[in-house]
């Protein structure tokens, strides 16, 4: 999971960070000019790095505090990636009248990606085309109060964090010498972190 659930990067300095999704494929090229691709990884790992050039220091400073509280790259986050970050009516299970306990997906055709960082204020949850609060959100997994019945849809909605850590251990603020209130950081990256 992710050692600090609770300290969410800040939406205006999220929206610095830039990234997505990498896939790792390996392509062959015959002399005769076919291509064969080989899958290297049945998921992506997602990378981020904050682009904000000029930025207004309070933010910076707002930045290093959230670097500083998690030591660096030692703990765990959640960040808002702004390229993907919704979900809308999403299946996330069917019900067999004895599991109570499923964890919450997002479909991109045949990928399907684990969410385990929902923003529960936003979180809407149906069984059967029926709304329900009748759940608990533990350990990243929804786990209803009763199981749902024996063929039901389990669908939900709302906005989700990506688990991620910083990548570097030091950052460094410049300060602009034309105007004392902006200023620049050093590279500062962060990447998924993925259940093992």
């Amino acid at each position: 999971m992710v050692d600090d659930p609770a300290a969410i990067l800040a939406d205006h300095l999220a929206v610095g960070f830039e990234g997505g999704p990498a896939w790792a494929n390996s392509r062959v090229h015959s002399v005769s000019g076919r291509t064969v691709t080989n899958q290297l990884r049945t998921v992506p790992f997602r990378n981020f790095r904050f682009t904000g050039a000029e930025t207004r220091m309070e933010f910076l400073h707002e930045l290093l505090a959230h670097f500083n509280a998690r030591q660096g790259g030692l703990r765990s986050f959640p960040l808002k990636d702004w390229s993907d970050y919704k979900a809308s009516d999403e299946v996330f299970g069917t019900g067999d009248g004895v599991e109570t306990t499923f964890g919450l997906t997002k479909a991109y055709g045949t990928y399907v990606r684990p969410i385990v960082l929902p923003d529960l204020s936003s979180l809407v949850v149906t069984v059967g085309g029926s709304e329900t609060t009748a759940y608990n959100f533990a350990d990243g997994r929804i786990v209803f109060d009763v199981a749902p019945a024996d063929g039901s849809e389990l669908r939900w909605s709302g906005q989700f964090y990506t688990p991620v850590r910083y990548a570097q251990d030091e950052l460094y603020i410049r300060v602009s010498a034309a105007n004392a209130a902006f200023g620049t950081t050093s590279a500062l990256d962060c990447y998924e972190v993925m259940d093992p």
